[in-house]
């Protein structure tokens, strides 16, 4: 999509697009350029940095002193100083920092790393479903009351589902009698 050149609102020059900054696109309006040209936007930043370079180095100050503040683990309850931040509700031992797979697992089931490194280690890696030798990797749980039970494979896991639900098991036995299944 081009632009067309356009006079910037502040300085009232005709300008060529180049000059302008980019808007993205944003809740449904269509991408655009700036309405004051980069030149101007920057006289205006240099201008209100000088005029408010108090006010903002301390916010600034205050926004790097709240992340270091210590706070309490959600899941052990151990003071930690945050990260990065301030939404950080675990401590580095119970999710490990950059670790997706720990953090989803915290936050839907409540399992923290070293509970679930635990519970593999128990099953020896494997999936605590008799006589199946794949790597656990999922964490089963009881759908109604949100109880953890064991790790299993994937495989095993999205089965299980199926037995779960009493409904999708007849209808899953009654498809494969209709078909001479002798189940």
């Amino acid at each position: 999509m081009g632009f067309e050149a356009k006079i910037c609102s502040k300085c009232d020059e005709h300008k060529q697009p180049g000059e302008f900054a980019r808007v993205k696109e944003y809740k449904g309006r269509s991408a655009r350029l700036s309405s004051h040209c980069k030149e101007c936007k920057k006289d205006y930043h240099r201008k209100h940095w000088a005029e408010n370079r108090e006010r903002l180095c301390a916010q600034q100050n205050a926004a790097k002193e709240k992340k270091k503040a210590r706070k309490a683990c959600d899941h052990c309850g151990v003071d930690f100083v945050g990260g990065g931040s301030l939404r950080q509700r675990w401590c580095y031992e119970c999710v490990p920092a950059n670790d997706k797979a720990a953090q989803s697992r915290m936050a839907r089931y409540g399992l923290s790393r070293p509970e679930f490194d635990a519970m593999y280690e128990k099953q020896g890696g494997k999936c605590a479903m008799a006589d199946c030798p794949r790597e656990a990797t999922c964490v089963d749980h009881n759908h109604d009351t949100g109880a953890i039970r064991a790790l299993l494979c994937r495989g095993c896991n999205s089965h299980l589902s199926w037995f779960e639900r009493d409904d999708h098991m007849q209808r899953a036995l009654s498809y494969l009698r209709s078909h001479g299944a002798n189940v």
